[in-house]
């Protein structure tokens, strides 16, 4: 593609082995290409690509349901794909390239940058009403806990140890923890960490006073003895009723 097109000023790629190799690293250095990655394990950050793939993917489930060859379906959908006009730029995918471009075609790349804007804006809105979206206000030095990757039932949501913010770009955001461990993930993977040994009220008390501490004992002790909150009879000598089978 680089030999035909040329070199781009900038790519963008997700973080496929193949695209984090120090082979492709040094081929884009070389030829001083800036490597832009997404956000791992965010894949609405390449949400062109992602869309155009769930519109790939349908077309090869409805060739595979009909009995047909998915090869020859696969040439089909690019054909029409390529010869269709987009609805942000008005033109067809061939002639966004210089070489193929036509003069009938010619629009004004500034009404077609403001087309465009226009619309991620409008679906930026609706994705944000439709997940409830908040904005989250975290700041470089904040101190934040990571969400965890669930191997079982069992695991927790996030990490136990708390991260540092290093480095926040949008709403990408790198932290770091005690033990120099790295990652580089959205804002919706992490929350504000508050130590709760030091958690004040609003007069700059702590809010567990040894009367409230008193008050969950009187209420955590019926529950780990078996024993009724309401009564002092034990739960185990109640009398335990069994319906007869006839």
């Amino acid at each position: 593609m680089f030999s035909r097109f040329g070199v781009p000023f900038s790519l963008r790629t997700d973080n496929g082995p193949q695209f984090v190799s120090e082979e492709f690293e040094s081929f884009l250095q070389a030829h001083g290409v800036e490597h832009r990655r997404t956000t791992p394990l965010w894949p609405q950050a390449n949400g062109d690509v992602e869309r155009q793939k769930f519109s790939l993917l349908k077309s090869l489930q409805i060739a595979n349901l009909e009995g047909k060859i998915w090869q020859t379906e696969l040439v089909t959908w690019l054909a029409a794909y390529r010869s269709s006009p987009q609805a942000t730029t008005g033109w067809e995918m061939k002639t966004m390239l210089p070489e193929l471009r036509r003069e009938t075609m010619e629009v004004p790349r500034e009404e077609v940058r403001d087309r465009n804007w226009s619309n991620k804006l409008k679906g930026k809105a609706y994705a944000d009403a439709r997940r409830g979206a908040t904005p989250k206000s975290i700041r470089i030095g904040d101190t934040v806990l990571l969400k965890a990757e669930k191997s079982n039932k069992l695991s927790t949501n996030f990490r136990p140890s708390p991260f540092k913010v290093v480095q926040k770009t949008g709403t990408e955001v790198t932290v770091r923890n005690e033990a120099g461990e790295e990652f580089r993930r959205n804002s919706a993977f992490i929350i504000k960490y508050n130590d709760q040994d030091n958690v004040s009220g609003p007069n700059g008390k702590e809010n567990s006073s040894p009367k409230k501490i008193e008050q969950r004992e009187k209420v955590v002790a019926p529950m780990m003895t078996g024993v009724s909150g309401n009564s002092p009879v034990p739960l185990q000598s109640l009398p335990v009723y069994r319906q007869q089978v006839h």
